[in-house]
């Protein structure tokens, strides 16, 4: 008994493969929150925990 052929499994292969791509680029560019007053497409506690980390204080970028 003969399994598929090289060019069938090929192309099973690469759709998979297309598929997850497309799986990927949907969850890292989908829109899950709203954008923060000030930082377009961040949440303002994720900017205080790096302002808080490095030191700095909002609007000053120099630790």
């Amino acid at each position: 008994m003969r399994g598929p052929s090289a060019r069938r499994e090929f192309g099973f292969v690469l759709a998979l493969a297309v598929t997850g791509l497309a799986l990927v680029l949907v969850v890292a560019f989908a829109p899950w929150y709203q954008p923060a007053a000030g930082y377009p497409g961040v949440d303002p506690t994720f900017w205080q925990h790096v302002t808080a980390l490095f030191g700095a204080t909002e609007g000053n970028t120099t630790p």
